[in-house]
């Protein structure tokens, strides 16, 4: 039972903490977050194993730790709340071609992590950029001016044509 919540707490404890420095995808890692990540995985050793170094100690704690992210992945399936608690959600750091300078602040991204990300997208003029969203996994998504412009054409003729059908359904319609 110890082993148990021993793998539960610190299981818990490190979602959590990651959860809360911010998200960087694994292949944003600086040399930094890769050390701070290998210092991490040392620190908790003990902590998860206390004096017990048997291999059924260590079978135990990573089977508790297995389970819980199991757990908590069929949650986030199930649950849009709990995705949104454990996942996090998108983040528009320049909607509509407007830095959102608070945003690029509270995740610590940088304007050049921004044109790189524009670059890596084959956009080379900042004004061409029209949203570079923070997405729940870390990635940077960058949609150019025109796609963004592109998009709500698309939306007005959905809406209009939806608009259509409710007039041609209101014409049709009389009271009893």
């Amino acid at each position: 039972l110890e082993k148990v919540l021993r793998g539960a707490l610190i299981y818990l404890f490190l979602l959590a903490a990651l959860r809360l420095t911010g998200r960087r995808e694994i292949g944003q890692f600086s040399t930094f977050d890769l050390v701070v990540l290998l210092l991490l995985s040392n620190a908790i050793q003990n902590a998860l194993l206390g004096d017990d170094l048997s291999i059924t100690g260590a079978m135990i704690t990573v089977g508790t730790m297995l389970a819980l992210n199991r757990l908590i992945s069929l949650l986030i399936f199930h649950s849009p709340r709990a995705e949104e608690l454990f996942e996090g959600r998108e983040i528009f750091l320049v909607r509509d071609g407007r830095v959102n300078e608070d945003h690029l602040r509270r995740e610590r991204i940088t304007h050049a992590e921004l044109r790189v990300a524009a670059h890596k997208h084959d956009i080379f003029d900042a004004d061409e950029v029209g949203d570079v969203i923070l997405e729940p996994d870390g990635t940077l998504t960058v949609r150019s001016r025109e796609d963004t412009l592109a998009e709500t054409v698309r939306k007005l003729d959905a809406l209009q044509q939806s608009m259509a059908r409710v007039e041609a359904a209101l014409a049709d319609w009389r009271p009893r």
